[in-house]
């Protein structure tokens, strides 16, 4: 459920279910509950792939963190590192409120792309979870004239992972319009 406090969204999981997750925002959304069930209530990870033991995760890397939700669920299974790639400034803010002192996290203000460079990235300035590289992939969610834009900067994967040496992953979690652009452009197949 959510809860309002002092211009904060909560999320608290007021049924009673083993995960239990009070979830504080620095601005609030409407739509994030969407992804706490997946990940929380439903456990989509774990119907998906059964055989995945996500209590033994060194290295988890999140394409599209969104306001860090599965960052969160990484940490309960306790993961050693995690990197979370968000180009949403709204999505970022919560990113960074959330997670600045947390060691094992590490926030990357880029887009994961099938090269570097900069791309054209619309957003809703009051909801993190619709936003996309095309325009008229969130067009029919939101009314356009809400709709803003900005650049952000892009990079290869293999170029950051090297960058960081990061030579082991044991898992990636990619969001739909990320996977969508890269195996369009032939970068994952």
């Amino acid at each position: 459920m959510f809860f309002r406090d002092l211009g904060r969204e909560i999320i608290k999981n007021t049924e009673k279910h083993p995960d239990k997750i009070e979830f504080s925002l620095n601005n609030p959304f409407d739509r994030t509950f969407w992804n706490y069930q997946e990940f929380f209530i439903f456990k989509n990870i774990e119907k998906e792939f059964p055989t995945l033991d996500l209590n033994n995760l060194d290295t988890v890397l999140d394409l599209g963190a969104n306001n860090g939700i599965f960052i969160e669920k990484m940490l309960r299974h306790g993961v050693n590192k995690i990197y979370g790639f968000e180009p949403s400034p709204n999505a970022l803010s919560n990113l960074r409120h959330r997670y600045s002192s947390n060691d094992k996290v590490t926030i990357v203000n880029k887009a994961v792309s099938n090269n570097n460079g900069k791309l054209t990235f619309y957003y809703h300035p009051d909801n993190s979870t619709i936003s996309a590289f095309e325009k008229s992939h969130i067009t029919p969610h939101l009314p356009e004239h809400e709709i803003l834009n900005c650049e952000v900067e892009t990079i290869k994967l293999d170029d950051y992972c090297a960058s960081q040496n990061i030579n082991d992953i044991d898992l990636i979690k990619i969001d739909n319009h990320i996977a969508t652009n890269l195996i369009n452009n032939n970068h994952l197949a």
